[in-house]
């Protein structure tokens, strides 16, 4: 089964943020395309694996529902519940940043 992927708005600017740090401060154009091509990846991956992925086993985490993805080549992670056939991306974190103790 497919999901629909849904990226809030909070989601979409980390997404920006960490393109735009690597593509700008870092000054690495070719690095910044090719997180945007695997955030891209996961994204299809999450529509179709999602469902099956566990809810997260952070008790931090798991009392939201939360489930996690990680792209396939970076260290990102994407933090996602499950709604009927949408998949909710809520947030989107570099693994090693304390994900699950940030505030809203």
């Amino acid at each position: 089964m497919d999901y629909k992927v849904i990226l809030s708005d909070l989601a979409k600017r980390q997404l920006d943020d960490i393109l735009f740090y690597i593509y700008a401060t870092l000054d690495n154009e070719v690095a910044a395309a090719r997180i945007l091509e695997d955030a891209e990846y996961t994204i299809q991956k999450l529509a179709q694996i999602g469902g099956s992925l566990k809810i997260c086993e952070e008790p931090e985490l798991a009392e939201y529902g939360y489930r996690k993805m990680h792209f396939l080549s970076h260290r990102y992670l994407m933090l996602y519940t499950i709604n009927g056939t949408c998949i909710h991306v809520d947030r989107i974190y570099h693994a090693l940043e304390d994900y699950k103790n940030l505030p809203d």
